[in-house]
């Protein structure tokens, strides 16, 4: 996205701040949110503007609970679906939490969470167990961020996003590019055919069979 300054003053545009595309009469409305922090120039009013990197999806800051009860493999279901897992962050106190896709890969001083997603699109946060992943300390407040996604539907046409969710005086959106790289989730035909090779090998490669599923995975290998 890039943004014209009409003022005579330097305006900072925040990380997480969103945009977003307004909804036609055959699309929905699809927001975008900033990854880092820009300033944006005084009496910016030609060129392309300044560039302000987004990426598809709603913010959402969620407050789990401001007082831990400090037990081992905690649990929250979060209150949105649709949830972008690989947008999640969390906070326990003051210190950042990773989110990984395996808990069995932390250790058990390492600050790490997991998420499932529920087969009606919950998305419910792991916290670890002492062995595998820190266990948060009782009393401590947990917060998370993540971003609520459309999938495909982020794709939209360049000059597509023309607002901002909350206006800043003088700020202007002059373009933005096409965006792309939006996918729906997994289907429940494809979970169904890939979830039995998943579930045997773990990514490893033994047996002649494991390398033949393996490399069939792979985009665009029809036989093995």
């Amino acid at each position: 996205v890039y943004l014209y300054n009409a003022t005579a003053s330097a305006v900072t545009i925040d990380k997480g701040t969103m945009f977003y595309a307004p909804a036609t009469t055959t699309a929905d409305i699809v927001y975008f949110t900033s990854t880092s922090e820009v300033s944006v120039a005084a009496n910016t009013a030609s060129g392309n503007g300044q560039a302000v990197s987004v990426l598809e999806g709603r913010a959402v800051t969620e407050t789990l609970t401001t007082n831990y009860f400090g037990d081992a493999s905690g649990t929250f279901k979060l209150s949105e679906s649709g949830i972008i897992p690989a947008s999640l962050a969390l906070t326990v106190g003051t210190t950042s939490y990773t989110h990984t896709t395996r808990l069995t890969d932390a250790g058990a001083s390492s600050p790490a969470f997991t998420s499932l997603t529920t087969s009606n699109g919950e998305t419910v946060i792991v916290l670890g167990n002492g062995i595998n992943g820190l266990v948060p300390p009782g009393g401590s407040t947990i917060t998370v961020y993540y971003r609520v996604g459309g999938g495909s539907k982020g794709n939209v046409a360049a000059n597509a996003i023309t607002e901002m969710s909350v206006p800043v005086t003088g700020i202007t959106i002059n373009m933005s590019n096409v965006a792309v790289g939006g996918t729906n989730p997994e289907t429940l035909a494809s979970i169904k055919s890939n979830a039995v090779t998943v579930n045997r090998t773990q990514d490893r490669a033994v047996t002649l069979l494991d390398y033949e599923s393996l490399i069939g995975t792979f985009p665009g290998v029809v036989k093995s």
